[in-house]
């Protein structure tokens, strides 16, 4: 009892660095597990030091999610969920219409995070009856824990937040943001919903024609030699590049006849065994 009670005197008295060390030694070895959690409170450990990683911090679980164990500074916890057995998956529900779309940036980011969701797919004669339910009048809106999202984009940026998906560093996910932004900026050019045909033939074939190979020419000097578009691994970048070339695809099959680059960016996506499946399994639409 002595030989603890001098360890936790000495323990008060450490520096910093010594504090910390003594915490997890003493989550090893079970010492007096409570006094040190009022030791750590009371050393109130600055957070964030400039000499542990900002990748190690997150939110501390909560006291019931310890149930019972010592709290210990936000610095030893990653994600707080990889420390809780109480942490349980949101459920998800996409509604979007029968087609790829605008949702299928979202259902190739769950594929490839193996994350379960409702794939609720809605028809266009059902639309005007759900239009007035849904936030904003649009879709897709992903439903979560009764929450509803909308806006594809923000959507798959919250799914994609902290995880390598998004870019490792704030740098690469700016560089991430812009690609998805310039693809969607160019598709967001074409008149999806023109009623009449002739108009709408018009308007494609001149931003196929005219405008596309400016687009493509960037992106393949963007890409150059490397194996993603951002980064060492895949991005959804990546996953967007993929799912809005293949509806390009569909209106001018010799599109990315010259740029071979991206044609191979475009098979190393479509190669990942989760994206592989998905595009195996899902409806088959024209767009």
């Amino acid at each position: 009892m002595l030989r603890c009670l001098g360890l936790l005197r000495r323990a008060e008295a450490a520096t910093e660095k010594q504090l910390r060390y003594r915490v997890s030694v003493g989550v090893v070895l079970g010492v007096c597990k409570q006094h040190l959690a009022k030791v750590v409170e009371k050393a109130m450990l600055p957070t964030p030091s400039p000499r542990i990683p900002s990748v190690l911090y997150a939110p501390s679980p909560t006291s019931a999610q310890l149930s019972g164990e010592m709290a210990l500074p936000n610095y030893l916890y990653k994600e707080s969920r990889n420390f809780s057995d109480n942490y349980t998956m949101p459920n998800y529900k996409l509604t979007y219409f029968n087609m790829r779309g605008r949702a299928e940036i979202i259902r190739y980011i769950f594929a490839y995070s193996d994350i379960k969701y409702e794939d609720h797919r809605i028809e266009q004669a059902d639309w005007p009856e759900i239009k007035p339910t849904l936030p904003f009048g649009k879709i897709p809106v992903l439903e979560v824990d009764g929450l509803n999202l909308h806006q594809s984009l923000a959507i798959a940026r919250y799914l994609t937040k902290n995880t390598d998906l998004a870019g490792k560093t704030e740098l690469e996910q700016c560089q991430v943001d812009a690609i998805v932004d310039t693809l969607d900026d160019f598709m967001s050019c074409f008149p999806w919903a023109e009623k009449k045909q002739d108009i709408k033939e018009k308007m494609f074939n001149e931003l196929l024609t005219f405008d596309a190979p400016h687009l493509l020419q960037d992106l393949d000097t963007y890409l150059g030699e490397k194996e993603w578009f951002i980064g060492n691994s895949v991005t959804w970048a990546d996953f967007y590049w993929e799912i809005c070339s293949t509806t390009l695809l569909v209106f001018k099959p010799d599109l990315l006849d010259i740029h071979p680059r991206l044609v191979t960016l475009r098979k190393k996506v479509q190669a990942i065994p989760a994206i592989a499946d998905w595009i195996q399994r899902r409806p088959q639409t024209k767009l």
